[in-house]
């Protein structure tokens, strides 16, 4: 019989397999005849064999089962044009194949190929000379002992290389590379047994992106003491994720066919194992980030990715002494990152002093900063310290460092410089060991250039920048914000607030914000202050909310017309058992008379009462 199967997609799409022997195991093992380097295989998988007139296929309890034609089997006989899953792989049965199709290989040596490929199933045949008893049992070995160091976790740095510099010493090759498809660009690892850098130009490019583009082989011949080199496509679940290319001087002779089979399986295994360790570095890395951000002490609110990059810049920032600048428009919560910084740095233990620059003037913000002796001003009774003074070993945090005057700025640029200054009215100089973190809601550059802010005192204050999201880039944030203020406005004016109603949240993520944060807080308060119901509803939030809002971006809700005309219904109820005097209506209703008011206008009922 002629019997072959032809893989028709997966890893070893293209392949033809000529099944000559009785029995031939397919798995993931080196060890099979049929070996796919690919983990949707089990080590051992499945096995076909002949009984001379047919060909049976068996699964051998494989992890994810053997098919035909799209059915998962334990045995079944397999006829022409059948179609074999193991794995990612897909072949399909050719009873008679006499004359197997043209592969389309464009190497050196055809022939060798079509036996390399034979070779995979039937490994008596087609061998070099010698190979079976002098190469066999060291392509093995060879292959085990990178199979230990694929799977050895503390080996994961330079891998690439390691694997590279194993496959040299078996195939006698000078130097070689691995080339790995990144975002349409190589990311390249090489070896070069006479040089201990390798910067990888050697590597013919021309077979390096054939091989790629076609996913096949590619031999060729070199002038110049070099005599071969192979570039092998490394294959990933059907699809060429990189290549694998190997050089050999001339004293080494030419790559025979049992060097490529080699190269063939270590090809299978270096693409799965590259792409996972690739895959472990992203894991590893972001896992550390992560943790980073769990320990990360701060009172912040949010998960949007905006807020996950300042968190990871503050972990980066915190355990520095380095001056910080932190921006942001106001209400952004730039004192709370402040904090944050504090509370993750060495200084922990230590004071935190938070000055507002722009709510002090003149002397009595040097007073605030520097302190005073007793008579340096009017009203200085008695000696004072400062805020820098009383924060040594700790952190001074300066918000809307735009305001700061230009004497205290120089003041403040020779505390940075020199971690000294003096008194009001003092002669003393008081040196101090204290973290600056400044903040502003201006452009400081910008003052810069309208000389109201010295060049040099920015210079020293913007060491470190870290910039605070607007509430509306991070509006992902705003319901756990907005549930947050609710649980803590409740508890403040002792009001039990069940939830914030779909409709009332659409109004909140809908708005631009531009108080930032503390305007979201105050409008929550508001609501409750305002709303008699266990529930925020859009008639409850400020009436800014309500019309900066475009009603396109609030959904139309027939629940929520229904509420309002009920509402409507039983204001109107009460008032008009009242005879329109608004107070015994409200107590009627259990509201504050001013909340009785804000109905009449917010439900239009008005114009429904009866003069």
């Amino acid at each position: 019989m002629n019997a072959a199967v032809r893989a028709i997609s997966g890893p070893l799409r293209g392949a033809f397999f000529r099944l000559v022997e009785h029995e031939v195991t397919i798995g993931r093992h080196p060890s099979n005849h049929l070996c796919i380097g690919d983990v949707s295989v089990s080590r051992q998988h499945c096995v076909i064999r002949s009984d001379g007139s047919r060909y049976k296929v068996l699964d051998l309890k494989s992890h994810n089962g053997t098919l035909i034609n799209g059915k998962p089997l334990t045995e079944g006989f397999l006829k022409s044009g059948d179609r074999l899953t193991v794995g990612d792989t897909v072949f399909e049965f050719l009873e008679d194949a006499a004359h197997p199709p043209d592969l389309v290989i464009p190497i050196s040596d055809r022939e060798t190929v079509a036996s390399l490929r034979v070779q995979q199933v039937k490994r008596s045949e087609s061998v070099p000379d010698g190979y079976e008893t002098e190469h066999h049992g060291a392509s093995f070995a060879a292959l085990e002992a990178m199979g230990r160091l694929l799977n050895s976790a503390e080996e994961l740095e330079n891998l690439e290389v390691r694997i590279l510099e194993r496959a040299c010493d078996f195939l006698q090759a000078e130097r070689a590379a691995v080339f790995l498809a990144r975002k349409g660009e190589w990311v390249v690892f090489g070896c070069d047994k006479e040089n201990d850098r390798c910067d990888c130009g050697f590597a013919n490019r021309d077979i390096v992106d054939r091989s790629f583009k076609e996913g096949t082989f590619f031999v060729a011949d070199f002038p110049e003491g070099l005599t071969s080199a192979v570039a092998v496509p490394l294959l990933l679940r059907g699809k060429v994720s990189g290549v694998l290319y190997f050089e050999r001087k001339a004293q080494a002779g030419v790559f025979t066919k049992g060097d490529l089979q080699f190269t063939a399986a270590l090809s299978n295994f270096e693409a799965v194992a590259l792409h996972y360790s690739q895959k472990l570095r992203q894991l590893e890395t972001e896992n550390q980030r992560m943790r980073n951000e769990v320990q990360l002490r701060h009172q912040m609110i949010g998960q949007s990715l905006r807020m996950l990059e300042v968190y990871g810049l503050i972990s980066r920032i915190a355990p520095t002494d380095a001056t910080v600048l932190i921006r942001g428009e106001t209400g952004t919560g730039k004192e709370l990152a402040a904090r944050a910084i504090h509370e993750n740095s060495p200084r922990a233990g230590q004071t935190f002093v938070a000055i507002n620059c722009a709510l002090l003037k003149g002397d009595l913000l040097q007073s605030e900063l520097f302190g005073h002796e007793k008579g340096s001003f009017t009203g200085a009774v008695a000696q004072k310290k400062g805020k820098l003074e009383v924060a040594n070993h700790g952190t001074v945090f300066l918000d809307e460092l735009a305001e700061l005057p230009e004497a205290s700025q120089s003041m403040l640029l020779r505390v940075l410089q020199e971690h000294a200054f003096e008194r009001l009215g003092g002669n003393t100089t008081i040196r101090v060991d204290i973290r600056i973190i400044g903040a502003t809601n201006k452009s400081l550059e910008e003052a810069v250039r309208a000389r109201r802010f010295r060049q040099d005192l920015y210079y020293r204050l913007n060491v470190v920048s870290l910039t605070l999201p607007p509430l509306r880039e991070r509006r992902d944030d705003i319901p756990l914000l907005a549930r947050h203020f609710l649980r803590r406005a409740g508890e403040k004016n002792d009001r039990i607030i069940r939830s914030i109603s779909p409709e009332a949240m659409a109004y909140l993520e809908a708005y631009d914000w531009p108080g930032n944060i503390r305007e979201l807080e105050n409008a929550i308060e508001h609501a409750i202050v305002f709303g008699f119901a266990d529930q925020v509803m859009p008639e409850d939030l400020p009436e800014a909310i309500l019309e900066a809002t475009p009603k396109a971006a609030v959904p139309a809700n027939n629940y929520q017309d229904a509420v309002k005309a009920a509402k409507k219904h039983i204001v109107l109820e009460a008032l008009q058992r009242a005879n329109g005097d608004h107070a015994k209506a409200a107590k009627a209703l259990h509201i504050h008379p001013n909340n009785l008011y804000r109905l009449i206008r917010d439900l239009d009922v008005k114009s429904r009462l009866k003069t």
